[in-house]
């Protein structure tokens, strides 16, 4: 018969041990988390614009519309970071560099729109009679600014550029005159969709050889263009400018440095992420709540309940906003995971059943490649009802030990900037309930252990309602009246028919024994040693250093009769089969008593303690 074909594990060529040693193994548990998130992060950066050279921006995938290669929303926004002034959009141009191999790696750049230039300035001459024209005698200067169609995404709005140099002009005269500008011809090339100009007027206050310029006012009129892009010439026979507005549009003077702010979502956004630090979470995946007190990023909010819970690191798989409906969503999170065996307990910020299937499919076939994980999940009582028998119901159907279920299904979070409770479904308990095995060690049971984060149940659960819940295979999280403690009653998983399925911490250390042993064959077994007489021993050997390892750091009770042997039809591999027992924590207590009645019989009783 054929034997199928399996690939042997590719590694780095290393010398071959006559005792293989086992390396050092950890046991630390890290959550796996996957849900929605905001879709995009914020970054801010300093760029220096000269000329009208592009400029790359830092960060990839900018979370633009753009027609072609120019963009044509407000996406991008400018500041002058010595100023704090905002910069009119007229005054730079985003532009599509490359559209890079995939989503997320589009290329965009920044330059700087050239100021307009200096008009021709001329006085028209003085007046000999009748009333006084328009402009008083004195210096003056003249400039222009360009009006630009920007499209905001709700419809297309007029921004206008900064000043251009200006142009000056002695007014002499016992009247005044009109004052004429040319040289304003022609449509610039470097922005987007021109539709006017505005003239603008600053009055020297001081004398010619210690001048002292006044604001500019605006001597064109109304919101609009005013002055036709083709237009050549201005004359100015305004009177008054008291009634102008002033000019309020920041300029990018050549060499200016210009704080830019935009958000982008490259194509790493998307890939499982390990965190160490709650702040980098939001960087990436936005804020937790909105400003009104409901969750804004799924996946925020459930990092915070690990890491609040005793998780030091948790690995995030981000599914977009408004995406967690959609099964293909979570098939391709979970594909993702396939490669990545950074964490064991995966938590999927879902309260659909079809999603736990999911993540149930995944637990299996990621055994076939001696990878064993596990998953603490929870139902959504926010978005609708689940009683208290959709949820025994649903723990029965799953009956899998690799499966923890919470229960209830709904719950409150004191939100304290908002001052008010916030409920929140089992999903997110249950990432505070892989938080918490992240910081003990694999054996220690959460029976009886407090959860943070949460502020009350939305559902409390009489005593014989709980013991249903726990027969079902539900793991109940209650609150004391007496206190108000929020605490872990029983921590089992869907399979609570036998205590070595029923037990959560003793599924910790067996797929935490599995993997660490599977590892240590595959670096330093496959391909690594000759299939000689001794190479059984040698498996042998590195099998029980792995587990003596385990034993001695608290993650495994104990371990004997090791034993390996060449298949029989296949001189390439080795079986080899050892027995194990894992550390149990004590669960139940039975109390015999008995009174002496001084007669020398003795009464009896039994009382179980279930508590």
């Amino acid at each position: 018969m054929a034997l199928s074909y399996v690939p042997p594990g590719v590694l780095p060529a290393r010398e071959i041990l006559s005792s293989p040693q086992a390396s050092n193994v950890s046991s630390q548990v890290v959550p796996v988390i996957i849900g929605e998130a905001e879709g995009k992060q914020s970054y801010s950066e300093n760029i220096v614009l000269s000329g009208t050279t592009p400029v790359n921006f830092t960060n990839k995938g900018l979370d633009v519309t753009t027609n072609g290669s120019n963009l044509l929303n407000l996406a991008v926004t400018a500041t002058n970071p010595v100023t704090y002034e905002s910069i009119s959009p007229a005054n730079y141009v985003v532009e599509l560099v490359s559209a890079g191999t995939a989503t997320g790696d589009e290329q965009y750049s920044v330059r700087r729109v050239l100021p307009s230039p200096a008009p021709t300035v001329t006085f028209a001459g003085t007046v000999s009679s009748g009333t006084v024209d328009a402009v008083s005698p004195g210096q003056y200067r003249y400039a222009t600014s360009y009006l630009v169609n920007v499209k905001t995404g709700g419809g297309t709005t007029i921004y206008e550029t900064g000043i251009g140099p200006a142009g000056t002009v002695d007014v002499t005269g016992d009247f005044g005159g009109s004052v004429t500008l040319d040289n304003m011809e022609g449509i610039p090339t470097d922005i987007n969709d021109p539709v006017g100009k505005n003239i603008y007027r600053s009055e020297n206050l001081g004398t010619n050889l210690n001048p002292n310029w006044g604001p500019y006012y605006k001597v064109t009129s109304g919101t609009a263009a005013s002055i036709n892009m083709g237009d050549s010439s201005y004359t100015d026979i305004e009177a008054d400018v008291s009634g102008n507005s002033r000019v309020a549009s920041a300029t990018i003077e050549d060499g200016d440095v210009v704080n830019f702010q935009y958000n982008y979502t490259n194509t790493l956004y998307w890939e499982p992420t390990l965190f160490d630090n709650f702040d980098d979470v939001v960087d990436k995946y936005g804020n937790a709540f909105t400003a009104t007190g409901g969750i804004n990023s799924e996946l925020s909010f459930a990092a915070k309940m690990a890491i609040l819970n005793g998780a030091g690191t948790v690995v995030l798989v981000p599914i977009a906003a408004g995406g967690g409906s959609n099964d293909t969503n979570w098939e391709d999170a979970l594909l993702k995971l396939e490669d990545d065996v950074a964490g064991n307990i995966i938590v999927p910020i879902s309260g659909r059943t079809d999603v736990h299937a999911l993540v149930s499919a995944h637990v299996t076939k990621m055994k076939q490649r001696n990878v064993w994980k596990s998953a603490v999940l929870g139902m959504d009582g926010v978005t609708g009802t689940v009683t208290a028998e959709t949820l025994r119901a649903t723990a029965k159907s799953y009956n899998n030990s690799d499966l923890v279920l919470v229960s209830p299904a709904i719950f409150n979070y004191y939100n304290s900037y908002l001052n008010v409770e916030v409920p929140i479904g089992g999903q997110y308990a249950a990432a505070g309930l892989a938080g918490m095995h992240a910081s003990r060690p694999l054996a220690e049971s959460l029976t009886r252990k407090q959860l943070a984060g949460l502020s009350s149940l939305g559902e409390r659960r009489t005593l014989v309602a709980k013991n249903q819940d726990g027969g079902s295979g539900l793991c109940v999280i209650e609150q004391l009246e007496s206190t108000g403690t929020i605490r872990i009653r029983h921590e089992i998983t869907t399979e609570p028919t036998d205590v070595n399925t029923r037990e959560y911490p003793v599924i910790l250390q067996r797929n935490n024994m599995v993997t660490l042993v599977a590892n240590a064959i595959d670096r330093t077994i496959i391909g690594q040693i000759y299939a000689d007489t001794s190479a059984p021993s040698k498996v042998s050997t590195l099998v029980s250093r792995t587990l003596d390892n385990l034993v001695v750091g608290g993650n495994l009770g104990a371990y004997q009769n090791v034993t390996s042997r060449f298949a029989r039809n296949d001189p390439t591999t080795i079986e080899v089969r050892w027995q194990y027992k894992p550390l149990y924590t004590v669960q139940y207590v039975q109390i015999t008593f008995g009174i002496n009645l001084n007669s020398g019989t003795i009464t009896t009783g039994t009382v179980n303690l279930i508590l």
